[in-house]
């Protein structure tokens, strides 16, 4: 029984580097770069923030696609490119953010509430069925 969990575990974890290594950060064709973000779910509601420095609060932009996906965009104050961020083997420039998120529990979007805070934006969503 353990050896048989500790397989999972291993083809579980093979799973999420083959994903964490194919997946690009940046995408120099629509010139937005994903931000750093974290899901938490709490017993009432799913936070989510978001990692934006150098973006336009103005510009800021969170959609929810369904009860299980959002959408979060955000304008940049000045354009960046690689050479700025000291990347010389690359080219490209950025102008947004951009990330989709999907959440692991269904959450009520007409109730969200979005906050930014020192270049961390914060949306605080109900769990649904949970009110």
């Amino acid at each position: 029984m353990v050896e048989e969990y500790m397989e999972r575990m291993r083809e579980a974890m093979e799973r999420y580097l083959e994903e964490f290594e194919e997946r690009r950060l940046w995408h120099p064709s629509s010139e937005t770069i994903e931000p750093l973000f974290n899901v938490f779910i709490e017993p009432r509601e799913v936070v989510v923030t978001v990692d934006i420095p150098c973006a336009d609060r103005d510009g800021v932009n969170v959609k929810f696609l369904d009860e299980n996906t959002m959408e979060i965009e955000a304008r940049l104050q000045r354009t960046l490119d690689f050479q700025t961020l000291k990347i010389m083997h690359r080219s490209g420039r950025f102008t947004r953010y951009y990330v989709r998120v999907d959440l692991p529990v269904p959450v009520e979007p007409s109730r969200a509430t979005v906050t930014c805070y020192k270049s961390v934006l914060e949306i605080r969503t109900p769990r649904k069925g949970l009110s």
